[in-house]
């Protein structure tokens, strides 16, 4: 997937009363703006790492919202992300299988 515009898909699947959004996002690098970046807080969320088949993954938990796992491909070109209401092991298991060995 190549652009000159950000880019994106979309795709929703419902297991039973699971429902999972997949998304798979072209990444546009960010110019520098100058100045010094503040960090957001969160305190909401909690990030953990967890590597799957040799790529390592974040998992966010969000007490308002939706949880989600996010990784990168090799290339650094293009984010996916699986997002789920409290279904942990419902996104783990899909990533699995999105993830080659």
């Amino acid at each position: 997937m190549k652009s000159n515009e950000a880019s994106a898909a979309i795709l929703n699947f419902n297991k039973g009363k699971v429902k999972l959004q997949v998304v798979a996002s072209y990444i546009v690098p960010e110019q520098p703006m100058g100045g010094t970046p503040v960090r957001q807080k969160k305190p909401n969320e909690k990030k953990e790492t967890i590597v799957i088949n040799g790529v390592e993954c974040i998992y966010t938990t969000d007490s308002k919202g939706r949880d989600h796992l996010d990784w990168v491909d090799e290339e650094q070109q293009i984010r996916y992300s699986i997002w789920a209401e409290s279904a942990k092991s419902d996104v783990l298991n899909y990533a699995k299988k999105m993830i080659a060995k």
